[in-house]
């Protein structure tokens, strides 16, 4: 996944600015911790609505986020009935921006949510402009606050598990434009998750990763 803004752009709006400044990266363990929680605080305020009133808050802060990100990217995990596991990542049409495939570990729909994350991380890991992503898994991001280093794991599927958060709260922690992960309602026609969940439910099938 590429991106047309390699750098800042600074148009004028200090405001922007400032915001871009105090959370560029690299950053500590402490300011990722920092964005789980500003994620886990959005996830719970949104927990304790009805799915109308989701979409009426989320569409009101669709605008405030744009004011602040370059780009907002959509995520998606799913296993089928038949144990087969996909993601999809979408971060827009203009150009397009899709990257989907099958999970390559312990099929589960957790850990197709947390791939789904990670990479879209990857594919946006040097990039310096403000990225936001958006899930309708509240699991990715509990599973990635409450994570630690502890080793000692009894299996192997932990020890991927382990594996998979150790990655995403490193690239998180290494990428140079600013990052935050959050809410969007799901299964509520909202066009970047709808395009993820197409692609995590196709990509299941597939034998190998797919790009644009």
């Amino acid at each position: 996944m590429t991106s047309k803004h390699k750098i800042p752009h600074f148009d004028g709006n200090w405001e922007k600015f400032d915001w871009y400044c105090d959370r560029a990266g690299p950053r500590s363990d402490s300011a990722v911790v920092a964005i789980l929680g500003e994620a886990m605080d959005e996830f719970e305020e949104y927990s304790s609505m009805s799915r109308q009133e989701r979409k009426v808050l989320y569409r009101v802060r669709k605008h405030e986020h744009q004011l602040h990100y370059d780009r907002i990217v959509f995520t998606d995990g799913s296993v089928s009935a038949l144990g087969n596991g996909g993601f999809g990542v979408f971060g827009g049409y203009e150009p397009e921006e899709t990257v989907c495939g099958p999970i390559p570990f312990d099929q589960t729909s957790l850990n197709a949510e947390l791939y789904a994350v990670y990479m879209a991380l990857l594919y946006d890991v040097n990039v310096a402009d403000a990225m936001r992503i958006e899930s309708d898994c509240y699991g990715v991001v509990q599973a990635l606050k409450r994570h630690s280093r502890h080793e000692g794991f009894v299996s192997q599927s932990a020890q991927l598990y382990h594996d998979l958060c150790r990655k995403i709260l490193d690239v998180m922690a290494a990428r140079p434009g600013p990052i935050g992960i959050g809410y969007v309602p799901g299964h509520s026609g909202i066009v970047g998750n709808v395009v993820a969940d197409r692609l995590a439910n196709s990509a299941g099938h597939r034998s190998s990763l797919c790009l644009p």
